[in-house]
């Protein structure tokens, strides 16, 4: 499995709205939700 890791675009964007909260920040798991951060499963191609 490959990680799937959020644009640079994406980060900035979500961490300038956290800079802006007041609210304590989210979870770790969450963060990855949000920014769609995750394993990405292999394809047919990526197999052989």
């Amino acid at each position: 499995m490959q990680t799937k890791k959020p644009t640079k675009e994406q980060l900035r964007t979500y961490l300038t709205g956290r800079h802006q909260s007041k609210s304590a920040p989210p979870a770790p798991a969450e963060i990855r939700r949000q920014l769609g951060w995750g394993l990405s499963q292999p394809t047919r191609e990526a197999e052989r």
